[in-house]
């Protein structure tokens, strides 16, 4: 199947996943406009999928393997990743992690073990970044007290600080940011 034609069946399933959102979800011009601008500014391979799968080749998407904990005990979750309205601006806005409401002094540990790579005070606390290796890095943010040091190995069990209001936690690998809720088993209906 040529490349021509891959890309009009995917802009064909686009469109008509765009035009039943948009009706059945009652979404304004905004919404839809700010996920085909995402949608069209990446190629996602997605021609190459549709080419294997008309072609009947085997499929090489692979399911993350690795174990990851949630970092503390949490009471909701405040923005889920992905696309909101950012009423502040009045535009769409791409959340890369999950923020979650904690109680103040919580403790807060890796998702997995790793090394300290960054240590930085942001608006909202304290930025820890960990590599965890095969280019996986996670990002956990509003600390108010720090207990690692750069360049430190670090296990599941070590503490990195203590918590204030809201912790943010991004994972990112080589292609960018991941929904971290699956991988971290964060209740979607929060």
């Amino acid at each position: 199947m040529g490349k021509f034609k891959n890309q009009m069946v995917v802009v064909l399933i686009f469109l008509v996943a765009v035009t039943w959102v948009y009706q059945e979800a009652g979404r304004p011009k905004e919404v839809v406009e700010g996920w085909i601008s995402y949608i069209t500014s990446k190629d996602y391979g997605i021609g190459h999928l549709i080419s294997s799968v008309w072609e009947g080749e085997p499929s090489s998407m692979t399911v993350s393997t690795f174990p990851l904990q949630l970092p503390c005990n949490y009471t909701e979750v405040v923005r889920h990743f992905g696309w909101y309205y950012n009423q502040q601006s009045g535009e769409q806005a791409f959340n890369p992690g999950v923020v979650l409401r904690i109680d103040e002094d919580t403790q807060v540990y890796p998702v997995l073990r790793g090394e300290v790579s960054s240590l930085s005070h942001q608006e909202n606390g304290y930025q820890v970044i960990l590599e965890h290796g095969d280019s996986m890095v996670s990002i956990i943010r509003g600390l108010q007290k720090v207990e690692v040091s750069l360049g430190e190995a670090v296990e599941e069990t070590t503490l990195l600080g203590l918590g204030s209001e809201l912790l943010y936690i991004e994972i990112r690998d080589k292609d960018g940011p991941i929904n971290p809720e699956g991988l971290l088993n964060i209740n979607k209906s929060t």
